[in-house]
Parts: C-alpha cells; sequence; structure tokens
C-alpha cells in the first residue's frame, strides 16, 4: 500500500510521454522492404506456396491470384505498395483486400518501367482505423499469365502513420469505462 501514491502518478507520466513520442520523436512514415525469400516482422512470403517457385532470379508466379500479407506495427492512415517485377508479357494488377469476404479494390496506376524492371503501385488513402498488428492483404493479379513470365524481384511498403493523441486515449478509456 506504500507504493500506492507513487503509482498514480508513473500511469499519467507513461501516458503523456508515449503521446509526445507518438506526436513528436517518432516518424511520420514507415518503410519496409523484402525480396519475398523468407518471412519479415512486416511481410509473409507470396502466397498461396503452390502458385510461386523461388528461383535465382526472383520469385516466378505460376498461377494467379498470388498474395501479399502486410503487418502494420503502428496505427496507419495509408499504406503504398510499391511491386518491382522484370519484363512481363500480361500486365499486372495490384489490389487490396477490403473485407473478409474477398472483396478486392484494384490499382488503376499504370506501371513505369525503371532500370530493366517495371515497377506497379498501388496506395492506399485514408484507411480506416487498422491497430498496430493488423495483417492487411494485397492481391497481385495477372489475367492471361503465362506461367513463368512474371518474375517479383521485390517490394517495398509505405506506411504513413495515424498520430494518436490525448483524445483517442480518452475515447479509448470511456469504451472500457462504459461498456
Amino acid at each position: 500500500m506504500k507504493y500506492l501514491p507513487h503509482i498514480k502518478w508513473v500511469i499519467p507520466v507513461l501516458l503523456v510521454g508515449y503521446v509526445l513520442w507518438q506526436a513528436i520523436i517518432a516518424t511520420n512514415s514507415l518503410e519496409a522492404v523484402t525480396d519475398f525469400r523468407e518471412r519479415t516482422p512486416y511481410f509473409d512470403v507470396l502466397l498461396p506456396a503452390g502458385r510461386v517457385a523461388r528461383t535465382d532470379r526472383g520469385i516466378v508466379l505460376k498461377q494467379e491470384p498470388v498474395y501479399i500479407d502486410v503487418r502494420l506495427p503502428v496505427r496507419a492512415k495509408s499504406i503504398a505498395l510499391e511491386l518491382k517485377v522484370t519484363a512481363i508479357s500480361a500486365p499486372i494488377k495490384l489490389g487490396w483486400q477490403t473485407d473478409d469476404n474477398f472483396t478486392l479494390a484494384f490499382s488503376q496506376a499504370e506501371p513505369i518501367n525503371y532500370q530493366g524492371l517495371v515497377l506497379y503501385h498501388y496506395d492506399l488513402a485514408d484507411i480506416n482505423y487498422v491497430r498496430p498488428g493488423y495483417k492487411g492483404r494485397f492481391i497481385i493479379s495477372s489475367p492471361g499469365l503465362v506461367p513463368g513470365s512474371v518474375v517479383v524481384n521485390g517490394a517495398t511498403v509505405s506506411i504513413k502513420r495515424k498520430v494518436v493523441s490525448l483524445t483517442w486515449f480518452k475515447e479509448q478509456f470511456n469504451k472500457i469505462l462504459w461498456q
């Protein structure tokens, strides 16, 4: 019981420190890169595994669609994916799974040729609240795919953070208190 007066001061100090870290010290964006050869804290390998083959050139698509699961380490305001592939015979469409029923939203962005690679970009702006640890799913689709004609060389995901404020903490506290 003698520690109780000290504990009531520690919680507000930690709370204010976390909010200051979120608002001032932490960066506003996060970027992660993968070549899909192994799982990382942010990326899974390309799924399902039977639709891809690993080679020394990169990851070869045998069938479509293929999925990329991305885990978000922070609350996100927007997510962007840039996919690097070799020159291909069939165009690729990048999409995002918008719900659990496999409803997909596809990007209309045109590919860009860059140093012998083709870059595809998908920008998902103004997403709803997603908690840290949320697992989102990008889709790579290539209608008319000739097996072996698409080689994925890597991907970059950019996450713009949604800053946590004292108002957010107040809302969460009220939810816990009144439910």
